[in-house]
């Protein structure tokens, strides 16, 4: 039990004299996500749908002499996001649905303290995943998606490592062609944040 409290006691002193936003952190995002495909070519509509976005995200801050910590790291979707079912004609009403899974994300988040514990920043990222489609008149395939995503956040640091903070984010997803018909995928993400800086 000593080496239990040894390595508690650390952590504690650790985030007792980390300097806010800098450093190694990990957090967890919770929230919901607007999603929305945009069919072209022989399907020829559009599909929507909301879901529960979740994920884990890894971050490293590098502070300035100013005010400014530019961050760095990636992140895991523990969440399937569902884009909604449409209808087409063909021999009879078929239908196409799909998910996007496996999906994946690396950003850089530079950001302005306008307080101590208070941080703003803006978000740039590069993400990739699969999409899950569902044809009826055909089968289920999966098509590898990359995109763009633009977001803000603001985030507190209290003071025992712990932050907590909130974010909204749009990716827009590169366009993949399957069976003469193409998917351009498009989500916008509404997300609470907790983590931890080391």
């Amino acid at each position: 039990m000593k080496w239990l409290f040894g390595i508690t006691s650390f952590l504690l002193a650790s985030a007792a004299m980390a300097e806010p936003f800098v450093g190694p952190s990990v957090s967890v995002g919770i929230g919901s996500s607007s999603n929305s495909v945009h069919y072209s070519g022989f399907v020829n509509a559009d599909a929507k749908k909301n879901s529960t976005a979740s994920d884990v995200a890894f971050n490293y801050g590098i502070g300035t002499d100013s005010n400014w910590v530019i961050g760095v790291g990636g992140s895991i979707d523990l969440s399937k996001r569902k884009f909604g079912t449409v209808s087409y004609q063909s021999s009879g009403t078929q239908t196409v649905d799909a998910k996007m899974k496996q999906h994946y994300s690396v950003f850089v988040t530079p950001g302005y303290k306008v307080q101590p514990n208070l941080l703003v920043y803006g978000k740039l990222a590069y993400h990739w995943g699969k999409g899950e489609y569902r044809d009826s008149a055909t089968d289920t395939g999966t098509r590898s998606h990359h995109g763009t995503g633009i977001g803000v956040g603001v985030s507190y640091a209290l003071d025992n490592g712990i932050e907590l903070g909130g974010e909204i984010q749009q990716i827009r997803f590169s366009a993949e062609t399957a069976h003469s018909t193409t998917g351009k995928p498009k989500t916008t993400e509404a997300m609470f944040r907790i983590g931890y800086r080391f």
